[in-house]
């Protein structure tokens, strides 16, 4: 019942890609990676993760076994079933995931500092060279590489120059702002002083002004003035 062509597509997408070119050999992998922001540790985490996923966890059987590797541009770590047999990788390469392919590549890791695997492994048990796994996605190396280390350390000396021109003309730019703040007070209570004082001095001069005619007003009443007596209003 089942069409010929339908079951040889399906045939041919169960076929495991060899590719042999040098230290490099690639692996059709399978199911959809998932991105995660650090791989298992150790044997334990690594058999957690493969529960989480379904994966096979048959100590006999080397096929469905978990995978957590780099992306093949070093930006991000990706976790997987690979449901074919696991590829055994010889010493000084790690491993990395080809996701647009969904392969499996190797990586010729002999310019670490450290961690290079010094021995063959099953692809599936790459936590015994965490070196492999741990990777610095803004550079897009592994943070074992020289090169990799020399562009960290010299992009976290420049972080840290500027943090500290920036630091420090915050800090010139907050004292320049105190001062002209404290200025601006005095300047205000200055002016302040002088309009109070201003009125107090009108007001004094204003009361001054209508005693005198209130004092005027009252001698006219009673006739305690003369005619030629004279009184300054002038106010």
């Amino acid at each position: 019942m089942s069409n010929p062509q339908v079951r040889v597509a399906l045939i041919l997408l169960g076929i495991v890609f060899l590719k042999s070119n040098g230290n490099h050999r690639e692996v059709l992998a399978t199911r959809t990676a998932g991105r995660v922001s650090e791989c298992p540790r150790d044997e334990k985490e690594w058999w957690i993760a493969s529960k989480r996923l379904n994966c096979s966890d048959d100590a006999i059987s080397p096929v469905n076994r978990y995978h957590c590797l780099p992306a093949e541009n070093l930006t991000t770590l990706l976790e997987f079933c690979y449901n074919r047999t696991r590829p055994q990788v010889v010493n000084g390469l790690c491993m990395v995931f080809i996701e647009k392919k969904n392969i499996v590549n190797h990586y010729n890791c002999s310019k670490f500092n450290e961690g290079c695997p010094n021995k063959s492994y099953y692809s599936n048990e790459i936590y015994n060279f965490p070196a492999c796994l741990e990777i610095d996605p803004t550079q897009r190396c592994y943070k074992a590489e020289l090169s990799c280390q020399q562009s960290t350390r010299f992009l976290t000396d420049v972080l840290n120059t500027t943090m500290s021109t920036l630091v420090n003309d915050t800090s010139r730019t907050m004292k320049k702002n105190v001062r002209i703040f404290y200025l601006v007070i005095i300047l205000s209570v200055i002016i302040l002083v002088g309009v109070i004082g201003a009125y107090v001095v009108w007001k004094i001069h204003h009361t001054m002004y209508i005693n005198r005619i209130i004092n005027y007003g009252n001698s006219r009443a009673t006739g305690c003035c003369s005619r030629s007596e004279t009184v300054d209003f002038e106010y």
